[in-house]
């Protein structure tokens, strides 16, 4: 994000000029390093990574890599048959399009790059990732609210943040690009609805977890308070979306929670109470509510109950229920 008073620096005099992931702002005291070395200056040495692949609803895959690459030497491979790139502009080099004629939906997919390189010759061999489908309701569900964190400025200690938790029930990939949050329509069907920072390039695993979470203080996941306080990987940061303002608003009482797609509609919806916590807690606040089966009814109050975990939730993992 952009700073006042604090210039925008390039990290590799050698990488690609027009390629986002080559910029920063600036770390030197004076915000700037006029004349000098820049301060965040960094020989690229890694190889690019292929972040996502995702079909289109054409029938091509969308590939998006870590950086701006050199595809002349790259083959692409799905599911064991060569494919070929009918989109690329070096203008646009962290991403392509190839040919999915034939591909069989439904079921996994796998892509595979091999020789892939980026603008100054770093080099990757090999690299296979699941292409993305189509988000469809009960697809992914809602797993986990955290509606009432613990924050307490003067402990000394991290503070949660309210998360929501999806799970993806099926056996291969989902892209969640243009998924919103909102809470239940009003009398005029209006509703509040949760843009997230970004969406672009944004999908979830086979059977796994993706965070949505509020935070005003970072962009980076790794200084959020969800990973903080959490203790989460780095690794977290591929499968998490963040709302651009400070809270999610989830109240205790009788609130809703509903995943919609770009054409608003439906994929789960949760009307979720404080009564659904284990009668037996002396206190909720800071206790994830947590799905017991996460492919069951999201608004069965038998299907959800208080997280065990010491922490208060499980975000990224497997329900302690």
């Amino acid at each position: 994000g952009e700073q006042n008073g604090v210039s925008a620096e390039r990290i590799d005099p050698n990488a690609a000029t027009n390629d986002v992931n080559n910029w920063g702002n600036s770390t030197s005291r004076s915000g700037n390093s006029a004349g000098i070395e820049n301060a965040i200056f960094d020989l690229d040495t890694k190889a690019p990574e292929v972040i996502f692949a995702n079909l289109q609803s054409d029938g091509s895959v969308l590939v998006a890599f870590s950086e701006f690459v050199d595809i002349n030497s790259a083959t692409f491979t799905i599911d064991g048959k060569q494919k070929n790139v009918i989109q690329f502009d070096i203008n646009n080099a962290n991403q392509l399009l190839i040919d999915g004629n034939g591909l069989q939906t439904g079921s996994s997919i796998e892509l595979t790059v091999a020789d892939l390189a980026d603008v100054v010759g770093n080099t990757k061999a090999s690299f296979s990732i699941p292409v993305a489908q189509p988000i469809s309701k009960n697809t992914v569900v809602i797993n986990e609210i955290l509606y009432d964190p613990l924050s307490d400025s003067e402990d000394n200690l991290p503070d949660q943040t309210e998360y929501i938790e999806l799970y993806n029930t099926l056996d291969y990939a989902i892209s969640l690009e243009d998924i919103y949050l909102n809470d239940a329509p009003d009398e005029n069907g209006d509703v509040n609805r949760l843009d997230a920072v970004s969406t672009s390039f944004k999908w979830i695993p086979a059977n796994s977890y993706f965070l949505i979470y509020s935070e005003d203080e970072t962009f980076d996941f790794e200084e959020s308070q969800l990973a903080e306080y959490f203790g989460l990987p780095s690794s977290n940061a591929n499968f998490s979306m963040q709302i651009d303002r400070s809270s999610l608003s989830l109240s205790a009482s009788g609130d809703a929670i509903f995943l919609t797609d770009s054409s608003g509609t439906t994929i789960d919806s949760v009307f979720f109470d404080e009564s659904w916590h284990n009668p037996n807690r002396v206190s909720t606040k800071g206790v994830a509510l947590e799905k017991i089966t996460p492919s069951g009814p999201s608004n069965e109050s038998s299907n959800w109950s208080s997280s065990t975990e010491i922490t208060g939730g499980t975000p990224g993992q497997e329900n302690s229920i």
